[in-house]
C-alpha cells in the first residue's frame, strides 16, 4: 500500500480546494449580475444627464463660464500645470481576481510615464486596497488614501463617490492638486475588463467643447436641441446643478464599473481553477488506482511465488 495515503490525501485536499473555488465562483456570478444590472441603470442615468445638459441649449463653454463664474470655480475648465496632478487608481478591495489589479497598475504607471515629457508631477492616490498596497510599497510619488475614506468594504459607492467629490474639490480650492484625473477597469463584458483613464477636474477640455463630443460617431449637430423640452425652474438654474451631478456619476460610474470588474475577473479565474483542480483530480484518481492495481498484483505474486515454493517443499 506504499504511496496510496499520500496520493488519496492529496485527493482529499485537491477535492476541497474543488469546493472552495465552486462556492466562489457561484458567489462571483451572483455578485456580477447585480453589479452589471447597477452598472446598466448608472450608465443609462449618466446619458439621461447628458441629454438633460444638451437640453439646457448652451452651446458653447465660453458662454457657460462667463454666466455661471459663481457657480464654477477656475479648475472646470483649465488645470494648473504649476501643482501636482493627483490620480486616483480605483481596482478592487480583494484578491484571486487574476491580474485585474495587475492592468490597473500598469495603466496608472504609463500615464504617468506619458505625462513626464509635459513635466507634469504625477501623484498617486488610491482609492482601493490591492491597488494601495503596491503604491505604497513601490511608488514614492504616493499621497496614500483619502482622509476619512479607508477601505470599507461595506460602504456603498454612492457613498464613496461623495466623498471623494468633495475632498477632490477641497483639493482644488486649496490649491493643494492642479488637476485630478481616475484610473478605473471598465466593464467590457464577463471575459474582458481594461483600464480607463478619464479626467475629472478640469470637467471641460481645453477646445472649450463638452467632454462628450469626443465620443465616437458624434454629431455636433446633437448638441443643439431645435425644440428643447421646458425645464423648471430655468436653465440658468438647473445648469450648475447638472454639472456637479455629472461629475459626481463619473466617480460613482468609475466605483461601480471597477466592482463589476472585479466580479467578473474573480468568476473567470474560479471557474479556470475549478476546472484545474477537476482535471488533477481526475489525474490523482488515474494514479491512486493503478498504485493501487500494482500492489495488490505485487502482494499476490508474493502469495503465489510463496504457495508454490512449499508445495515443492
Amino acid at each position: 500500500m506504499t504511496g496510496l495515503k499520500d496520493i488519496k490525501n492529496r485527493i482529499k485536499s485537491v477535492s476541497s480546494t474543488h469546493k472552495l473555488t465552486s462556492a466562489m465562483r457561484l458567489i462571483a456570478t451572483a455578485k456580477l449580475r447585480h453589479t452589471m444590472a447597477a452598472l446598466t441603470y448608472i450608465r443609462n442615468y449618466e446619458n439621461t444627464l447628458i441629454d438633460s445638459i444638451k437640453w439646457a441649449n448652451f452651446n458653447s463653454i465660453r458662454e457657460i463660464r462667463e454666466n455661471f463664474s459663481d457657480f464654477f470655480p477656475k479648475f472646470f475648465f483649465e488645470a494648473d500645470n504649476t501643482k501636482p496632478h493627483a490620480v486616483l487608481v480605483i481596482g478592487s478591495n480583494r484578491g484571486l481576481c487574476g491580474n485585474y489589479n495587475l492592468t490597473i497598475i500598469r495603466e496608472a504607471l504609463a500615464f504617468a510615464q506619458s505625462q513626464k515629457k509635459n513635466q507634469s508631477n504625477i501623484r498617486f492616490i488610491p482609492l482601493t486596497y490591492k491597488t494601495s498596497e503596491y503604491f505604497l510599497k513601490h511608488e514614492k510619488d504616493c499621497t496614500g488614501n483619502i482622509p476619512g475614506l479607508g477601505f470599507n468594504n461595506k460602504a456603498s459607492n454612492i457613498d464613496l463617490a461623495s466623498i471623494v467629490l468633495n475632498q477632490a474639490i477641497n483639493w482644488l480650492k486649496d490649491g493643494d492638486w492642479g488637476a485630478v484625473s481616475i484610473i478605473y477597469g471598465k466593464f467590457i463584458n464577463a471575459l474582458f475588463q481594461k483600464a480607463e483613464y478619464i479626467p475629472l477636474f478640469p470637467f471641460f477640455d481645453e477646445k472649450m467643447e463638452f467632454f462628450w463630443e469626443k465620443r465616437k460617431n458624434f454629431d455636433k449637430n446633437e448638441a443643439k436641441i431645435e425644440n428643447p423640452p421646458n425645464i423648471e425652474p430655468s436653465q440658468e438654474n438647473i445648469l450648475p446643478s447638472l454639472i456637479y451631478s455629472l461629475a459626481y456619476l463619473k466617480i460613482c460610474r468609475a466605483f461601480v464599473e471597477s466592482e463589476t470588474c472585479e466580479h467578473a475577473a474573480r468568476m473567470t479565474i474560479m471557474e479556470g481553477a475549478k476546472k484545474n483542480a477537476e482535471s488533477l483530480i481526475d489525474t490523482l484518481t488515474l494514479q491512486y488506482n493503478r498504485t493501487r492495481q500494482a500492489n495488490i498484483t505485487g502482494e499476490l505474486i508474493e502469495i503465489i511465488a510463496g504457495t508454490n515454493a512449499m508445495a515443492q517443499e
